[in-house]
């Protein structure tokens, strides 16, 4: 059979990737149709993107998108389309399913997606997790979310976890001088709160007395700027290092520079960078948000800090570099997650939950 699928991911290829390489080895499954405003390429994948730049804009992209799209259906009859994200890839691909009466998944990134993270945003709350019931299948980062869609309407049989295909091996404890005590490694956009992360090392110096904390933020992002003019305000110039994206061994490395992997952001699904650092022996301290409870045990490989608490945040980070045995015992717990885990990452059990959910929407092999 034949899919199209709706997505974005400029930029980040290699989630994308991640989401969709399970699919792409299916036997059923002949060709993907992947529309999205850059280019992708894979054995399989067909990619329809804008070559010029002004396409690319939202407004424009979307009719660009719906004109390819209702071609490719009138010419190549795909029988399932996938919207990666809610807004606007897996809006758009149920209600072309619903119009064109086909068969619809939505692959939820994280709380972000339904508005949840946002107090105030209670009627796109509703319409946005309303209109993901609406999907023929829904797939989520982990159980809580799954728990949430099953209890908003949509049949648990319809509702399945598809983890992002993971190979625990490319990442690896190696012993190295800890040059870090804290590490974050993302892009810094405004729901990752680095500001937060940063308030806590305030904390941690000022308060717990951690003067020769040192941090790595590493990656890329538009609030730079701002996050490092907040870092020298606060006179962290000399605490806090920035440090570019790399590759796969750079980041390895960092980690293994590392004593505690630090995330403060809101609305995470549940991140790729988190099973990184906890393979490579890093414990983490983390905001307790959507599906990060599937792999941080509380008191166990990390902390679980209550959403946007910085004074805890900061109090458990002190608890682990101030107990040397701790911060060892929580090391070796979090490495354990190789082997708890690595089978709900692999491809044959992928290829499993995959199968089942185009089993559960009336698609057989």
């Amino acid at each position: 059979m034949n899919l199209l699928v709706f997505a974005g991911l400029r930029g980040r290829e290699h989630t994308l990737t991640y989401k969709i390489a399970p699919v792409l080895e299916m036997d059923q499954v002949d060709r993907v149709f992947i529309i999205r405003p850059g280019d992708y390429r894979n054995k399989k994948v067909t990619c329809i993107y804008p070559r010029q730049a002004w396409l690319r804009k939202s407004l424009f992209f979307e009719f660009f998108r719906l004109w390819q799209a209702l071609r490719i259906i009138i010419m190549h009859r795909p029988k399932v389309i996938i919207g990666i994200g809610m807004i606007p890839h897996g809006m758009s691909a149920v209600l072309l399913a619903k119009l064109t009466f086909r068969k619809s998944i939505l692959l939820l990134m994280g709380k972000n997606d339904l508005y949840l993270t946002y107090p105030d945003k209670r009627r796109m709350q509703k319409l946005l997790t309303w209109l993901a019931t609406k999907a023929s299948a829904v797939g989520t980062k982990g159980t809580n979310s799954r728990a949430y869609i099953i209890k908003h309407g949509k049949p648990e049989q319809q509702v399945f976890i598809p983890h992002h295909l993971f190979d625990f091996e490319n990442f690896s404890y190696q012993q190295h001088e800890k040059i870090y005590d804290l590490v974050y490694v993302g892009y810094m956009s405004f729901y990752k709160r680095i500001d937060l992360l940063i308030e806590a090392c305030e904390q941690l110096v000022s308060k717990y007395q951690q003067k020769s904390l040192r941090v790595a933020l590493v990656g890329n992002g538009h609030l730079i700027p701002q996050l490092k003019e907040k870092v020298y305000a606060l006179g962290l110039k000399d605490n806090i290092t920035f440090l570019p994206p790399g590759d796969r061994a750079y980041i390895q490395q960092v980690f293994n520079q590392s004593k505690i992997f630090a995330m403060t952001s809101q609305g995470e699904g549940l991140p790729n960078v988190l099973i990184e650092a906890m393979s490579c022996r890093i414990p983490a301290v983390i905001f307790d948000d959507a599906d990060i409870s599937d792999l941080v045990i509380d008191g166990v490989n990390g902390y679980l800090v209550p959403l946007h608490d910085v004074d805890a945040f900061a109090q458990r980070v002190n608890v682990l570099l101030s107990d040397r045995e701790k911060l060892e015992q929580f090391s070796l717990n979090a490495e354990k997650i190789k082997a708890d885990k690595a089978k709900d990452f692999s491809l044959p059990y992928l290829l499993s939950v995959w199968s089942q959910a185009f089993e559960s929407i009336g698609l057989s092999k």
